[in-house]
Formats: structure tokens, sequence, C-alpha cells
């Protein structure tokens, strides 16, 4: 998954057109990190203010 972090946009559309299946991982390595991105900054907050989940 580490080959990922380093694609440029500029070959993200080469990725798409020769290697549907690679794309694909691609893909959802991206919204993977997002969402990891999201889960940080949600734990960034106090807890007690946040609800405490």
């Amino acid at each position: 998954m580490f080959k990922y972090a380093r694609v440029m946009p500029s070959n993200v559309y080469a990725i798409k057109k020769n290697n549907p299946g690679e794309y694909l991982m691609l893909k959802s390595f991206l919204i993977k990190e997002i969402e990891d991105k999201i889960e940080e900054r949600k734990y960034m907050i106090c807890p007690l203010m946040a609800g405490g989940d």
C-alpha cells in the first residue's frame, strides 16, 4: 500500500486506464487514509467535551 503514497495526480489517470484493478486498490487506499484522518481529528478534542464515545 505504501507505493500509493507517492502516486502523482497525473499518474492516476494512467493507472485507471491501464490497470483498473490497481486503480480500485488505490481508491480504497485513499478512502481509508481519509477515514483515518477523520478519526484522528475526532479524538483530538477532549473526550469529555465531545460526549466521550
